[in-house]
Parts: C-alpha cells; structure tokens; sequence
C-alpha cells in the first residue's frame, strides 16, 4: 500500500489538535451535560479523558 501523505508528523498532529478544540469548544457550549451521579468537573474529565483516549489511538492507527 502506498502512502500518500502530505503532511508531516508534526504538522498532522497539530491540525488534529486544532480541530479538536474547535469541535470541543462547540460541543460543549450546545451539546454537553453532566453524566447522572458525576458533578459537571467530574463529567468534563471524562470527557475530555475519552476524547484524548480516542485521538491518540487514531493517530497512531493513521501513522
């Protein structure tokens, strides 16, 4: 399979950076609320833990 690959490394993970703020930022402010049982501090982590879960593992897929 060949690469295509236009971007390096650190501009990849950059842009990727970028876009999750962005969408977090959305996110938060139309869709977010707090998970039942969990304060809004506690619902944010987790959060923000699975996104950051979810991002580097797609990244390093897509490496």
């Amino acid at each position: 399979m060949r690469k295509n690959n236009t971007k390096d490394k650190a501009e990849f993970v950059f842009d990727h950076v970028f876009w999750i703020v962005v969408v977090m930022i959305w996110y938060r402010n139309l869709l977010f609320r707090c998970l039942e049982h969990c304060s809004y501090d506690q619902s944010r982590l987790i959060l923000w833990g699975c996104v950051i879960l979810s991002s580097v593992v797609g990244m390093c897929i897509s490496m």
